[in-house]
Parts: C-alpha cells; sequence; structure tokens
C-alpha cells in the first residue's frame, strides 16, 4: 500500500479521535491535570490518544507509535517508520473554547514527514497531504486543494493567541505593514498552506509532533518549514523529541528577507 493510500484511513482514525473529544469536552475541560513540564492534560487527550495508537497498530503500515500522551521511545531506538501524534494540540485552547485544537497524526520515513493529517473537532474540517500528491482541505463532503499565497502581498503573519511576544515584534520592526492572524494549535500551518498567512515564526521550544503534520500539509501547498537559525531542513528524533526554533513561510522569499534580522535576534539572545 503506497503512502498516498494510507491517507482515507489516517483521515478517519482522526475523525474517530474528534468525536471522542467531542463527546466529553464538557467533563475535560472541568478536569484538568499539569505534565510534569506544566503542560495541560485533558481526559479528552487521552482519550482520543487511545483510539489513535490502537487504530494506527491495526493499519497494514507497521511502524512504530509515537505519541504525546503515551510512553515516549528513546529517539535514539527508533527506526523508520514512525508515526508522530499529537491526540489534541493546543490544549489551552480545548480548555478556553476557542475551537482552534486539533488532531495530528503524520507518518516519517528516510527523515521526511511522508503523509499528515489535521483534523478540526470544532469544524469537522481534515486538512491531509502525502508527498507528492497536493494538499488537501475536506469539509462538509467538500474537497479542495491547498495553495499558499503569492509573494508580494502586504504580508500577514500568524501565531498564537496565548503567545504574543518577542516573535511578533520581531517580525514588526522588519515587515512594516504587517498584520496578524491569531491561530491555534497546528492550524498556524493551515493557514499558511490555504493562503490566509505567509509567516509563521516560533522561537521557543515545542515537539516533532506539534509539527509533523501540519510541515507536510503546508509543503504540500507550497510553502517552506526552515530549522532556524541557518534556515535548513527540519530533522526528526531529537533528544526528547524537541524541536529547536524554527520558520515556517508560504514563500522562500519570505526567508530571505529575515533571515538576517532573525539570526541577529537569536545570536543576541544567547
Amino acid at each position: 500500500m503506497s503512502r498516498s493510500e494510507l491517507v482515507p484511513q489516517i483521515v478517519e482514525i482522526s475523525r474517530q479521535a474528534a468525536q471522542a473529544i467531542l463527546e466529553i469536552k464538557d467533563t475535560a475541560r472541568q478536569n484538568v491535570e499539569s505534565k510534569e513540564d506544566n503542560s495541560p492534560v485533558t481526559l479528552a487527550d487521552k482519550a482520543a490518544n487511545t483510539i489513535i495508537t490502537q487504530e494506527l497498530a491495526k493499519l497494514p503500515c507497521k511502524a512504530t507509535i509515537v505519541a504525546e500522551e503515551s510512553e515516549l521511545p528513546d529517539p535514539t531506538k527508533v527506526s523508520e517508520p514512525f508515526w508522530l501524534v499529537d491526540p489534541l494540540d493546543g490544549t489551552k485552547d480545548f480548555i478556553k473554547g476557542t475551537g482552534d485544537y486539533t488532531v495530528n497524526i503524520a507518518l516519517v520515513e528516510q527523515n521526511q514527514v511522508q503523509l499528515g493529517v489535521i483534523f478540526v473537532p470544532e469544524r469537522q474540517q481534515a486538512y491531509f497531504a502525502a508527498r507528492g500528491h497536493g494538499s488537501f482541505r475536506c469539509e462538509g463532503g467538500q474537497q479542495e486543494q491547498l495553495t499558499v499565497r503569492s509573494p508580494g502581498e502586504s504580508p500577514i503573519a500568524t501565531g498564537s493567541r496565548f503567545h504574543k511576544g518577542k516573535e511578533h515584534h520581531l517580525l514588526e520592526s522588519v515587515l512594516p505593514g504587517l498584520s496578524m492572524v491569531d491561530a491555534g494549535s497546528s492550524l498556524k500551518f493551515c493557514r499558511l498552506a490555504e493562503g490566509k498567512a505567509d509567516i509563521y515564526l516560533r522561537l521557543w521550544p515545542c515537539c516533532e509532533w506539534d509539527t509533523a503534520a501540519g510541515q507536510i500539509i503546508l509543503e504540500e501547498a507550497g510553502g517552506h518549514l526552515l530549522s532556524l537559525p541557518d534556515g535548513g531542513q527540519m530533522s526528526f528524533r531529537k533528544d526528547k523529541w524537541r524541536n529547536g526554533p524554527f520558520l515556517a513561510v508560504a514563500n522562500r522569499a519570505w526567508w530571505d528577507q529575515l533571515a538576517g534580522e532573525i539570526q541577529g535576534f537569536m545570536a543576541s539572545s544567547r
């Protein structure tokens, strides 16, 4: 079975997880726990995680499952292919009731994301992509191929409503007339992929399951996810599955314009 042929099954698994989240969301929002890193986790995270890991294990594609709410394997001992799963990305948005939370599932092989699905429970939207087959959004039975915005238009950045800070100020200082679109979770990648934003800069840590599905959805729509400070390719199986700073752009021209300022800022912040 080709990787692209797996996509409908992964969309269905993500839909099942989304349904489980919706069924217990009121109870889950009232019972929030803290993990060792002080990030929040709810019953909905755990319920979605159980469904996804059980269903992925049934697929003919045999791969290690690396899921945020499961016991994490040592990255150095995981062979390819492997799944990266965030059963409920954007837990703060989930708790606050913004609707900007997602289910993320991605398959990594040859140090690249080969397929990715982002499902938005509150809107019953599925974003998905397989390498070499394009990027799509499906809603209400209607499927649309995604393409990033054309270069040369007034810049639009996207970022979290909970983390506005140095990234936003840095971009404003370099790009006069910059406007901002709030988006939670991996929806920031979707906003770039569907042509509603140009730039997403993140200077604080997150994990590989936060970005993998969004990466291929963005790349198959024509965009780029660049590791900072050098603008290189994002790698996988890093220590503790932790990403460093990155820049997601609809067009690489934005990297050419921003690289010097970002690299200077990062050097001065060490």
